[in-house]
């Protein structure tokens, strides 16, 4: 039996009809195409891979949360790219 995701840990913004959930980091990373994540337009998703990297490797997540209404900010950090430094 398949189980419901869980959706306290992900960030959505929604803008009636349209939704956009992802992880923490904003990243939409489903390799099995399972879970919520994802872009839907009414009931239908209508994306669910998105991944930034920066230089090969994915930026590290410092912060996210909602920025006003149907908008939701994650802020990443690309470690290493120019040196072991941010």
């Amino acid at each position: 039996m398949e189980l419901q995701p869980l959706l306290h840990d992900l960030l959505v913004a929604v803008h009636a009809p349209t939704q956009a959930w992802s992880g923490e980091d904003g990243q939409v990373a489903l390799a099995d195409g399972r879970g919520a994540q994802g872009v839907y337009h009414g009931d239908v998703r209508v994306l669910r891979g998105a991944h930034l990297t920066v230089d090969g490797a994915a930026p590290e997540a410092v912060a996210s949360g909602a920025d006003g209404p149907g908008r939701a900010r994650a802020v990443l950090l690309a470690r290493g790219v120019d040196g072991p430094g941010a």
